[in-house]
């Protein structure tokens, strides 16, 4: 997703010309490596966070159905405004810290 999505990464060089020109350019395809990493950790953080509540309301109702996908994706509307725009330097240090805690415990002998 990082890789073809037309915005350019905040500070980046294309990023603060668009900002003094208020005119907006989308950013070259492939053009924009950089910032695969802050569109991966939210792409993935959201989707982790509506197969979670997915799967636990599939677990408590012990049915499969898309009711349970419903309820997620609802469950990721306040996760976003709370987590993702009031609290997302915390957001991303937990979520770093989760991955680099599951990478550790796998690689553990």
């Amino acid at each position: 997703y990082g890789m073809v999505t037309p915005f350019y990464e905040v500070g980046s060089k294309g990023f603060l010309l668009e900002a003094k020109t208020g005119v907006f350019k989308p950013a070259p395809f492939f053009g924009s490596l950089s910032s695969i990493p802050s569109h991966a950790i939210f792409i993935g953080s959201v989707l982790g966070v509506q197969r979670f509540f997915c799967k636990s309301m599939e677990y408590a109702r012990g049915r499969a159905d898309p009711w349970n996908d419903t309820f997620g994706y609802f469950m990721v509307i306040p996760y976003y405004q709370i987590c993702l725009t009031k609290h997302a330097v915390l957001h991303n240090r937990i979520v770093g810290g989760i991955i680099v805690a599951s990478l550790a415990s796998a690689n553990l002998p």
